[in-house]
């Protein structure tokens, strides 16, 4: 999934910024699925590299993840990113991924790893933000991410939210007026 784009829009007379120009997932409060349905997506092995969301407000250049269905409904949603390369993505928060109120969870396949990198934003998570959400790392690397504004997390701002690793580096992350070049 390379060289796409999110664009900020205009739609009531409000302006939007774009969201997930390489993969977008929502999932809203009007889904009409049976309760207790559960959706699972693998993207083992993928490359997911130089998407640009535009805007300062922009969310997730590589991939964007939001969960806000209803909470009675009991859906499940689960996507997994075992191994592959998330790359030259651009957002003005979580260049490579946005993760709200989901789970994102890379488990260990072998020698392969997970890779976030060199993935620009202009305010927070150049690699990863996670805002309510979690996500769970086996056998990753999160390095060379770089925020260019004022922001925070390098290569991981997290807001309310789990972040675990097992096996792996962070390193070589930077933000350019802000704090936690690593997390």
């Amino acid at each position: 999934v390379y060289d796409n784009s999110s664009p900020s829009y205009e739609y009531d007379g409000k302006t939007f910024s774009g969201k997930g120009a390489g993969v977008h997932l929502y999932f809203g409060d009007k889904m009409k699925l049976e309760a207790g349905s559960a959706i699972e997506l693998e993207m083992n092995g993928s490359r997911i590299y130089n998407n640009i969301s535009d805007g300062a407000e922009s969310t997730g250049g590589g991939i964007y993840f939001e969960n806000i269905s209803l909470p009675e409904m009991n859906y499940t949603f689960d996507i997994k990113l075992s191994y592959g390369s998330v790359t030259g993505n651009s957002a003005g928060l979580g260049g490579g991924l946005f993760v709200s109120k989901g789970e994102v969870t890379s488990e260990r396949s072998g020698n392969a790893v997970l890779e976030i990198s060199q993935n620009t934003g202009y305010q927070n998570g150049a690699g990863i933000y996670i805002q309510d959400g979690s996500l769970s790392m086996a056998n990753g690397n999160i390095t060379g991410n770089s925020i260019s504004g004022n922001g925070n997390g390098g290569g991981i701002f997290i807001e309310n939210g789990d972040f675990t690793i097992n096996a792996g580096e962070i390193s070589g992350n930077s933000v350019g007026n802000g704090n936690g070049g690593g997390v």
